[in-house]
């Protein structure tokens, strides 16, 4: 943990997580949820019992959803003031199926690295996690070919055909979890995201059935360029769904890692913050 300004702040890595059932609370990740919820307290203790501010990116927001949805009610009234989620694919992502395919996830490799990485791409239990939920997409065609439309209903049938027996087993893993990712949070919630016209992923075509599955072509939507906006939004629905407030506020022109810098981001945190800095005082 380092030092910032006049408060401590606390810089939490994903990369401890491991694999396996990514929001298991009993499985690899206890260990993370467990360091989480020591450094939140430790955090609260030594900030003079203030409660703490979580500000997350992407599928960070993901995993301190299902933190706090394995927190009793009194733990997040004592311990959290609020999530502050930017770009937060909390309906999953047609990208994931980019990097299944095209497994250009690692910029400028070379083609002949192509076939490993996509191999490599499978073996993430977070690319599993990460395919669209049932509950947004429903049974909306999202990979077509000649012979075939495959929705998220018969979607075992597209990891056979993929050849990806172990994706299947990872994806249905980790439904749980997604599902509960899915849920109101429990906190004051502010739920930020950016788009950048029809640049993200929404389906892909296969004009020729030898192309499958390594040469799609992309139809693109609605997004931030890497989550689709009907992801990125789910969060309105939390507003009538819990008593604390959630607060949803859309940046045009802004893509899914340039909301990290970008001067309207920033200012909107910092008014946040300032907001309670004021209302402590008081």
């Amino acid at each position: 943990m380092g030092r910032c300004c006049r408060r401590p702040v606390a810089v939490l890595s994903l990369e401890e997580v491991g694999g396996g059932q990514v929001g298991d609370p009993k499985g690899e990740s206890q260990g993370y949820f467990d360091k989480v919820k020591n450094l939140v307290e430790d955090t609260f203790r030594i900030n003079e019992n203030k409660k703490v501010v979580f500000v997350t990116h992407s599928y960070g927001g993901n995993m301190i959803l299902l933190f706090l949805r394995a927190q009793t009610k009194q733990w997040k009234d004592k311990y959290v003031r609020s999530v502050i989620s930017l770009s937060s694919p909390i309906g999953g992502s047609m990208t994931v199926f980019r990097e299944y395919t095209k497994a250009n996830w690692i910029r400028y490799a070379p083609s002949y690295m192509c076939s490993n990485l996509r191999k490599l791409a499978q073996s993430f239990p977070s690319m599993a996690y990460l395919v669209p939920s049932k509950e947004i997409w429903g049974n909306e065609v999202i990979v077509s070919t000649p012979l075939k439309n495959y929705t998220l209903r018969n979607l075992k049938e597209l990891y056979e055909d993929m050849d990806d027996a172990e994706g299947w087993e990872m994806w249905k893993d980790q439904q749980p979890y997604v599902s509960k990712a899915m849920e109101p949070p429990g906190v004051e919630f502010h739920c930020l995201y950016g788009t950048n016209n029809n640049q993200t992923i929404a389906k892909l075509v296969y004009d020729h059935e030898h192309q499958f599955p390594n040469n799609p072509r992309f139809v693109m939507g609605p997004g931030d360029g890497s989550v689709n906006l009907r992801s990125l939004e789910h969060c309105k629905n939390w507003k009538n769904q819990q008593d604390q407030t959630v607060y949803v506020k859309h940046f045009p022109n802004m893509n899914h890692i340039g909301i990290v810098t970008d001067r309207r981001m920033v200012d909107y945190i910092t008014h946040v913050l300032q907001g309670y800095s004021k209302k402590t005082q008081l």
